[in-house]
């Protein structure tokens, strides 16, 4: 996964996190949940892309 696509994501994630203000509370909670841990995983994701960036890249001021 690129490093653009996970930003993209991460910027959607409000977005999500809004629309689930719709749905009966009980199922907004496990959703809420689960918005967090993919955003979790995606900044995870991303730290990983970066670091590899750094090791692997030709240009070492990444």
């Amino acid at each position: 996964m690129s490093i653009k696509a996970i930003k993209d994501l991460l910027d959607e994630m409000p977005v999500l996190t809004e629309l689930s203000k719709n749905i009966p509370e009980a199922k907004r909670l496990i959703i809420d949940l689960k918005i967090c841990e993919f955003q979790m995983y995606l900044e995870m994701i991303l730290e990983i892309e970066l670091e590899s960036l750094k090791h692997f890249s030709l240009n070492p001021n990444i």
